[in-house]
């Protein structure tokens, strides 16, 4: 599903591993009310994560679902 007219979100994430600082370039791909899947575009971790949301008796049930590659 496509995320609006605008065309698909794209953000910045900047961390610190063990490595050093890493920065990815992400995108979301796909996004629902029930779900959403973001890509990275560039950076030194690539990975595509896939969340879902579900109401529980208890409040919303994250479920992650990644594939992530390690680049030496």
């Amino acid at each position: 599903m496509p995320l609006h007219d605008a065309g698909p979100a794209a953000f910045v994430m900047r961390r610190r591993l063990p490595a050093g600082p890493a920065t990815n370039h992400l995108l979301i791909t796909d996004l629902a009310p029930d779900a959403v899947t973001i890509r990275t575009t560039t950076g030194p971790t690539p990975f595509t994560c896939h969340y879902t949301f579900e109401t529980t008796a208890a409040g919303t049930r994250i479920r992650l679902s990644a594939d992530v590659r390690l680049v030496s």
